[in-house]
């Protein structure tokens, strides 16, 4: 079968986010997932997706590791430093 990313390597690895099998080019082994979820995973968790960016940090965050601040969102770690959220 081919990579379901590049769509020209034979596909080796099954991604535990979405589940696309990919190349060993497409994919990382370290978590588990293939490029394009790696993309656009919470950089605070690294293992779910992400819904938006920190308005202060820019990481992107996902619903678990962030707060509605505004319009917006902050990752837990500056809500906390900004006294948002208490750890």
């Amino acid at each position: 079968m081919r990579c379901q990313v590049c769509d020209e390597l034979e596909a080796h690895h099954k991604c535990r986010v979405c589940g696309r099998v990919v190349c060993d080019l497409d994919f990382n082994k370290e978590l588990n997932v293939c490029r394009v979820c790696e993309a656009t995973l919470c950089q605070v968790c690294r293992s779910r997706l992400a819904v938006g960016h920190c308005v202060n940090c820019a990481r992107t965050v996902c619903r678990v590791d962030s707060v509605r601040f505004g319009l917006g969102r902050l990752c837990i770690e500056c809500a906390a430093a900004f006294g948002v959220l208490r750890r």
